[in-house]
């Protein structure tokens, strides 16, 4: 399973999943940027205001986590005030994500 957030939604639905990746990147207390901001900032696209937006969330936490652990991009996002950096590294992406695949750790 992959998704932005999925803890509010796996808690909303009452279930649990074994395979967790989770793009949200929270890190101990920082803030957790939107998904609209990670397709900004990662991807370079904006995410459409439509009704049908669901599909596009779940198509964009898909190639965001492609992108991030097939291609090996930086994963250092801004935050939206750009103030701070989302100290996200490489290596620690890839660690959890191998992981994820086994457990259920969130990204």
């Amino acid at each position: 399973m992959v998704g932005h957030l999925l803890n509010k939604d796996l808690k909303a639905l009452k279930m649990d999943h074994a395979r967790v990746i989770d793009i949200s990147g929270g890190i101990g207390k920082l803030p957790r940027p939107s998904l609209s901001h990670l397709c900004k900032s990662v991807l370079g696209y904006e995410m459409p205001k439509s009704p049908g937006r669901c599909v596009h969330e779940a198509v964009a936490s898909m190639k965001l986590v492609l992108a991030i652990v097939e291609l090996r991009i930086d994963t250092s996002v801004p935050l939206p005030d750009e103030s701070r950096l989302l100290p996200l590294e490489k290596n620690v992406v890839s660690k959890h994500s191998r992981r994820n695949l086994r457990g259920r750790q969130p990204l």
